[in-house]
C-alpha cells in the first residue's frame, strides 16, 4: 500500500519568497474577496463598485509598517483557530468614500482625514462584514472564524515588537466612481505557518488515486464553486447629448437600441456570457436564457 503523503512545512522566519504554488492559492483568496468587496459595497453604498485583487507579497513587518499613511486605518482582528493578530490595512479615502455614501451622499473624497466619531460607528458594521468574507474565502484551506478585534488609525496603533519577521500582503484594489484605493490583509507569520501545510498538500507529486490527493482536490472544487459571480441583464442602450440628458425629467421617455422581441445581453463580470428574453416568473421580471455565446 502506498504510505500517505504528509503536509510540508515551510519556515517562514528563514523564507525569501513563497512558492509559486503558494501564491496561486492566495491569489485564489484575494480574487473571491476583492469580488465580493465590490458586491457587498454596491447593495450597501447604492453606488456601483467593483473590487479586483492587487499584489500578492511577502516583506518584513518593518518595511510594510513603514510605508503606511499615518491616517490609514488598521481594523485588528483574529480567525481562530489560526494564532496570532491579522491587521485589515484599509485606505483612509475608501473609508471616508464609504461613510460619505451611507450617509447619503456622493462627493469622493479627495484628501485624507481623521476619523470622526461617527465615522467609527459606521465603519464598525463593514469590517466585520469584510473579515467574514475573508474567513469564508480561506474556507477552501481551512475552516476559520472571524472576530473583530479593534479599530484604530495607523499613527496611533502599537505595532508588535518583533517587526523583523516577514508577513504575507493580500491586496484587494476597490474602485468607487473616479476612486480606487487599497484593502490589505496582513497575515501574521504564526498564521502563515498553520495555513501553508494545506498549500503544500495541493502541489504534492502523489498518485491521482491517493486519498489525500482526492480530498484535496475536492476542497479545492467547493472553493471555486462557491464563488459569487455578478450577473447583469442588459434591457437595452440609448445615447444622449449632454444637453439633453441635463432636460431629462420625470415622465420623459428614453427610447432603447432594443425592440420589445430581442434577445438581450446578459453579462457575468462585464463580460456577455449569455443571451436571455424578458419574460415573468412568479409575478416577478426574469430573463429566460436562451443563447449562450462563444468566450474562447
Amino acid at each position: 500500500m502506498k504510505q500517505r503523503q504528509e503536509p510540508i512545512s515551510y519556515d517562514f522566519r528563514r523564507a525569501s519568497k513563497l512558492s509559486p504554488g503558494h501564491v496561486r492559492s492566495f491569489l485564489r483568496v484575494s480574487e473571491k474577496v476583492s469580488r465580493q468587496l465590490g458586491n457587498q459595497l454596491s447593495l450597501r453604498l447604492d453606488k456601483f463598485t467593483t473590487g479586483f485583487p492587487g499584489s500578492i507579497r511577502q516583506e518584513s513587518y518593518e518595511d510594510f509598517t513603514q510605508n503606511l499613511s499615518p491616517l490609514a486605518i488598521v481594523i485588528t482582528a483574529t480567525f481562530p483557530p489560526l494564532k496570532g493578530e491579522f491587521q485589515l490595512i484599509v485606505s483612509n479615502r475608501l473609508i471616508h468614500a464609504c461613510t460619505e455614501f451611507l450617509l447619503g451622499g456622493h462627493e469622493v473624497p479627495i484628501e485624507e482625514k481623521p476619523l470622526t466619531e461617527i465615522d467609527r460607528v459606521l465603519i464598525g458594521p463593514l469590517a466585520e462584514e469584510w473579515l467574514q468574507l475573508y474567513a469564508e474565502s480561506f474556507s477552501f484551506l481551512t475552516p476559520i472564524s472571524a472576530k473583530l478585534e479593534r479599530i484604530e488609525l495607523a499613527q496611533d496603533f502599537n505595532f508588535p515588537i518583533h517587526l523583523r519577521e516577514r508577513v504575507m500582503i493580500v491586496e484587494s484594489l476597490i474602485q468607487i466612481g473616479a476612486l480606487e484605493e487599497s484593502v490589505e490583509l496582513v497575515i501574521p507569520v504564526t498564521a502563515l505557518e498553520e495555513l501553508v501545510p494545506y498549500l503544500s498538500l495541493s502541489e504534492s507529486p502523489v498518485s491521482q488515486n491517493d486519498e489525500s490527493t482526492l480530498a484535496s482536490r475536492e476542497l479545492l472544487q467547493s472553493g471555486v464553486y462557491d464563488t459569487d459571480l455578478t450577473l447583469q441583464a442588459v434591457l437595452g442602450e440609448c445615447t444622449l447629448d449632454v444637453k439633453d440628458l441635463l432636460s431629462l425629467q420625470t415622465g420623459d421617455t428614453l427610447r432603447l437600441s432594443t425592440a420589445i422581441d430581442d434577445f438581450i445581453p446578459v453579462y457575468i463580470d462585464q463580460k456577455v456570457v449569455y443571451r436571455g428574453q424578458v419574460g415573468l416568473h412568479r409575478g416577478k421580471r426574469a430573463i429566460q436564457i436562451v443563447e449562450q455565446e462563444d468566450i474562447r
